[in-house]
């Protein structure tokens, strides 16, 4: 037995040697166009994944770029492949009688049930699956003494044994790398810890007949060969586990980073506008419009410690920053068979949800979304990251006037006036080229953002509550 142990272990690292000599080849061989750190961040993450892929039962090995769960696979599988070598976890319908049925029937019924319910703190919605999980290599993290000051928040069930998971820290304190709190903001996340201590962020993608379109575009970008790619900036999903109708996605627990720490030079807005419109041109050459974009469903490879608050502390210069994309429930893909007239839509994403309003929505909306006729979900995205950045990043319009101007061509009232995700990256990059190194090293005006007219808004769920109300006692006066 042991020696069979041994020849596995020498097959694993055989596949991630290949695999990360391909990754290498890549790398060297980059067009002049692309920011060689972005590359150099994803090899490195590969290969601390490759060191650790040796621990065949542990399933999770490192994060930051991608999972090496993938690292142990046959050079040329396919993405099938990869989720079959997964075994237990692509198949893993339990029955019913692992978990006791009055434990099951407390759930939400639906993914809307469960994304809306009013339990507080939504740690709790969790409590009868811990058994399950745990099973699984999974303890979720504990819910505060609702007494605390900290009420809603969420802690490791043993921070003494965090492990590192190829993410970067932050802090003063080295004690505080042992310790994180966070809160979860959805009910349908949790947070977790692994077996061997990495932090880790368990999200329901589908239950019953929902959520379905989220997880096959998950499957195909973040995992399987795609998600192996520089360009892709999709979050890698590492495990895919069901029980019954519902079936979970297991994510590295990694920071939103995007607006905070403010940005410390014009050297580091480039890079963060040049990886996410890569990450976005990606998303949309595998005909994947994401409808749902904003700085919160952006995060960074950090996580754990304390950003510097200081704002002379050049927190996106200490460690190469990669952007992931996150979020996409709201998300359409079509077929590579699809005719170009037909990938259009109607109406607001947020109708998926249940909602036609657009308070509840919370993105910038193009035009075309609030007509009845179909448009082009591949602008609207475009628009919505030209606002995002331009919201951010108009104070640069003295020291970079070019770059604000294509955030200004993005975000165009007419839908056809708006370049595409490439055609804005390959403008990016060529305004970059014409700065000197002198003014990328120029600091960052801090603009404050729209609040997203919030007041108006109110005003709008009154008279909507006030309608609603009046119209009911006309109803029943009419009984």
């Amino acid at each position: 037995m042991g020696l069979i142990f041994l020849l596995l272990h020498l097959t694993l690292y055989f596949d991630a040697g290949v695999w990360l000599i391909r990754q290498a080849s890549y790398y060297f061989s980059i067009p002049s166009g692309i920011p060689r750190s972005t590359n150099l961040v994803h090899l490195a993450f590969v290969a601390y994944g490759a060191r650790a892929s040796g621990v065949w039962l542990g399933r999770f090995t490192s994060w930051g770029g991608r999972s090496a769960v993938f690292a142990r696979l046959p050079a040329g599988g396919t993405a099938s492949s990869e989720l079959d070598c997964l075994g237990e976890v692509k198949n893993d319908q339990e029955s019913p009688s692992e978990i006791p049925p009055s434990l099951l029937s407390s759930l939400p019924r639906t993914l809307l049930d469960w994304r809306n319910t009013d339990v507080y703190p939504p740690r709790k919605v969790w409590d009868p699956l811990q058994a399950w999980f745990a099973t699984r290599g999974l303890h979720l993290f504990k819910a505060d003494d609702p007494n605390s000051a900290f009420f809603g928040a969420v802690f490791p069930t043993d921070p003494t044994i965090r492990a590192p998971d190829g993410n970067y820290i932050y802090t003063g304190n080295p004690e505080s790398c042992l310790f994180q709190f966070t809160r979860c903001q959805k009910p349908i996340h949790c947070f977790a810890q692994t077996v061997d201590g990495r932090y880790v962020l368990i999200r329901l993608i589908a239950k019953g007949d929902f959520g379905h379109e989220e997880l096959d575009i998950l499957q195909k970008v973040a995992m399987g060969p795609l998600s192996f790619l520089g360009e892709n900036h999709c979050l890698p999903m590492a495990q895919q586990l069901t029980l019954q109708d519902m079936t979970f996605g297991v994510f590295p627990a990694v920071t939103e980073g995007f607006g905070f720490p403010w940005y410390h030079a014009i050297s580091e807005v480039f890079d963060a506008t040049i990886q996410l419109l890569e990450a976005l041109n990606f998303l949309h050459r595998h005909l994947i419009a994401h409808r749902d974009i904003g700085a919160d469903n952006i995060l960074i490879n950090f996580v754990g410690g304390k950003r510097p608050i200081t704002p002379d502390l050049p927190f996106r210069s200490l460690f190469p920053v990669r952007y992931y994309f996150i979020d996409f429930e709201l998300a359409v893909r079509f077929a590579e068979t699809s005719p170009v007239e037909d990938r259009v839509v109607t109406g607001l994403p947020i109708k998926r949800l249940g909602s036609d309003d657009p308070d509840d929505y919370g993105r910038d909306i193009a035009p075309e979304m609030l007509s009845d006729a179909p448009y082009n979900p591949f602008q609207t995205d475009v628009f919505q990251m030209g606002i995002m950045f331009y919201n951010y990043f108009r104070l640069l319009k003295e020291d970079a006037p070019g770059l604000v101007a294509i955030f200004e061509r993005m975000a165009a009232a007419e839908p056809n006036a708006r370049p595409t995700a490439g055609e804005a990256l390959d403008m990016v990059r060529a305004c970059e080229k014409t700065l000197t190194r002198a003014q990328l090293a120029l600091p960052v005006p801090e603009a404050s953002l729209p609040d997203r007219n919030y007041t108006e808004r109110l005003k709008r769920k009154v008279a909507k509550a006030k309608a609603k109300s009046e119209a009911l006692v006309a109803f029943q006066n009419a009984i």
